[in-house]
Formats: structure tokens, sequence, C-alpha cells
């Protein structure tokens, strides 16, 4: 029968198979990016996944190798310029009285093995959390990363402690964003730089040579900057940056205490506002 369809067809035959294969052709490629779609769909969970795993462990190497140098005593000066403020002065220690609380408590030494890590992300911040042994005791140190390649060092036991009181803060309020480092801090003095941004699309003013734009506000006081350096322009347009260092002179005691820093009179558009960078 097929044979005599052929036959009455023969004509025809080349045209038929023609169409036949069009139609297959096209079967298999929408049968093809069909099941490409699904697969990507499958796969992205995965490879953002890799992609988080892929970093933490090569920043565990690099910090491993960045303490393997710094915790040498001889390396001491590099080191406390990465000594996270905070703990500098929770334990009261200046430059001279840190080194020999970190020797005494063999916290940096000549005999270093790091032995293993383990990574926490809190918001944008990774701490690369490393257990090691130096000489016979047995000690943690922190890498707190709050930009890749931007660190700072601590030696806190405990993980939220590292969260309370951050050296670096970073936030955005009414169009304008901050980010807040502290510096240097001493008995009876801090020291921040202060980044501000603004991403709106009027101009704001700040009025940066009077020392009450910028107060460090406590539960019953308030401090204005110790001084300024004077500044011919206080408008920052829109997107454009303004880096500034701010020092006070505030004791220990009250700034451990302290609530935050208050920007004060910000001008936008004729109206006023404050805004408070929680520490």
């Amino acid at each position: 029968m097929i044979k005599q369809f052929l036959k009455d067809n023969e004509e025809n035959v080349i045209s038929f198979v023609t169409i036949f294969i069009i139609i297959v052709g096209v079967i298999i490629i929408i049968s093809m990016w069909i099941s490409n779609v699904f697969s990507k769909k499958e796969e992205e969970p995965r490879i953002n996944s890799y992609t988080n795993i892929s970093y933490s462990e090569i920043m565990k190497e690099e910090y491993e190798n960045v303490l393997y140098r710094l915790l040498k005593v001889n390396n001491y000066e590099q080191l406390y310029e990465k000594i996270d403020k905070n703990y500098l002065l929770k334990n009261n220690l200046e430059s001279i009285d840190a080194k020999n609380f970190l020797i005494k408590n063999n916290y940096i030494g000549n005999e270093i093995e790091i032995i293993s890590c383990n990574v926490i992300k809190s918001d944008e911040i990774y701490i690369f959390r490393f257990y090691y042994k130096n000489y016979s005791a047995y000690k943690h140190v922190n890498v707190v990363e709050y930009k890749p390649n931007e660190y700072y060092i601590s030696f806190e036991e405990e993980v939220n402690s590292l969260l309370d009181k951050k050296s670096i803060v970073k936030g955005e309020e009414n169009g304008i964003s901050y980010e807040l480092e502290l510096l240097d801090i001493k008995t009876d003095s801090v020291k921040f730089k202060i980044n501000i941004t603004n991403n709106n699309s009027l101009p704001i003013n700040i009025d940066f040579n009077d020392i009450n734009s910028f107060t460090i506000l406590g539960n019953e006081y308030s401090i204005p900057l110790a001084s300024v350096v004077a500044q011919d322009k206080n408008e920052i347009t829109q997107y454009s940056s303004v880096n500034k260092e701010l020092y006070f002179l505030i004791s220990n005691n009250d700034y451990e205490v302290c609530d935050g820093i208050q920007i004060n009179n910000i001008e936008m558009n004729g109206e006023y506002f404050d805004i408070l960078i929680e520490l």
C-alpha cells in the first residue's frame, strides 16, 4: 500500500521528505530551547552559591598569609595600624601598652601556626575568625572585612562583641549616604574620617566651618568638634562627595557610652534637618 502511494506520488516524494525534515528540525530546536531555559533556572542558585563559597575560600587563604606576617613581633607597627580601635579602647591600650599586652597574652610571637578559620557574614561585613597557635598558647584573631581587601583586626573572643560598636559605620538617610571610620583613639580624644555623598537631585549645605556641625551625643552630654579646618565651599551637589576628618576631645568612659555622632543643620532647599550616625 505504501509502495503504491509512493509510486502514485513519485513527483511529490521529495517535497514530502523536505517538509518532514523541516518539521522534525523545528520540534528538536524548540525542545532544546525549553530544556535550556529550565536547566538555567535550576543552575542559577548553584552558581551564586559557588561564587560566595569561592570568595570566602579565596579570602581565607589571603588573610591567613596576612596574619602569618602581621602576628610576628617584628611586624608589630604594621599590625597596630590594623587593630580595631574599639578593641584598643575597650582594653585601655595605646601603642606601647598594646604591644606589651599582646606579647604578654601570647597574641603575637614568632611561632605562629594557623589551625582553622570560620567565616561569619553580617550585613555587608565578613568576619574571618582564625584559630591559631602561638608557642604553646591557643588563641583567636578576627579579620573584619568591611570592603573587599579593606579590613581591621580584633582579638575579641566573643564574635558578638565585634558587632556591638563597629570601627566602620555606613548608612543612608534623607538621600544622604555616609561612611564613618574610627581612625585613632586615645585616653582623652578620638578621631574619625567621614565620607558624605549627596544622592538628592538638589544640593545640600553643611557648614564645615562651624565646630557645632558635628557633635558626639551621649545620655547627658553633647560634645562639638575640637577644631575645624576652614573650607571655602559647604555645598555638596548631586552625586558628589566630601571627605573630612573629625577630631573630638572626649574621655574613654564617655565615648564608650555615647549614642553616636550627629550631623547638625543640614540645609536643602531652605529646610534644615539632622542625621544621627549610631555607633
